[in-house]
């Protein structure tokens, strides 16, 4: 998508981001709208007053959009095919002049995964990898969405080889102060497990399980 100095776009968030009223706030120079939530772009043009905007679609996947100040909500229903594209586009509704035209692909959400900050969920990690770890979180596809889903709970397990397990149960996703002393521990060899991982994502009425996490200290 190109930019235009005159237009002042403002794409909320470093990352995709979702409120609790289960609005997905678009990137800048994202290319694709999701399914089954409010894609949400705040535009506004420095030469245009706000009440002279129209936000209209092509109608492809599907796509109705709902104006309030300078929100556009979009909500796709189905996804695009190869080459297909839903289209937002913004007008002058007096002169009709086309302002912006934002091309993207529609895909459903991808599964959430739960991991550490290194996105992985399994595998060899270094001691001292491990030791900065501060809380599980959870990725769409290859991304850090935030508030998509949040990690309610698990119980993480230590195991340093001929020793016995140690387990903590912890609350939350950030590390209680037993875990953080357990992530501390980390040796080579030793293994740490995070199990009976629970989460809740958008729309969810109860928390769901997420994957297990393996790690083996290298």
């Amino acid at each position: 998508m190109k930019k235009h100095i005159q237009l002042s776009i403002f794409l909320l968030g470093a990352s995709l981001c979702f409120a609790q009223n289960q609005v997905l706030m678009v990137e800048e120079n994202q290319d694709c709208l999701y399914i089954g939530i409010d894609n949400r772009i705040q535009y506004s043009n420095s030469n245009v007053p706000l009440a002279d905007i129209v936000a209209t679609t092509n109608g492809a996947a599907g796509a109705t959009i709902t104006a309030n100040d300078n929100n556009y909500d979009v909500r796709v229903k189905t996804t695009t095919k190869a080459g297909d594209f839903c289209s937002v586009l913004f007008k002058n509704k007096k002169t009709g002049a086309l302002l912006k035209q934002m091309d993207f692909k529609v895909i459903r959400m991808p599964n959430p995964t739960a991991c550490l900050s290194n996105k992985k969920s399994d595998g060899m990690i270094s001691s001292g990898e491990m030791k900065v770890q501060q809380a599980l979180y959870v990725i769409m596809g290859d991304r850090f969405i935030k508030d998509c889903c949040n990690v309610e709970g698990f119980t993480i397990t230590y195991t340093e080889p001929g020793q016995n397990p140690i387990s903590y149960d912890n609350n939350g996703a950030r590390f209680e102060q037993r875990a953080l002393e357990l992530i501390k521990l980390a040796k080579p060899r030793a293994t740490y497990q995070f199990t009976d991982v629970r989460g809740r994502c958008i729309g969810d009425t109860a928390s769901r399980a997420l994957n297990g996490l393996t790690f083996t200290i290298k």
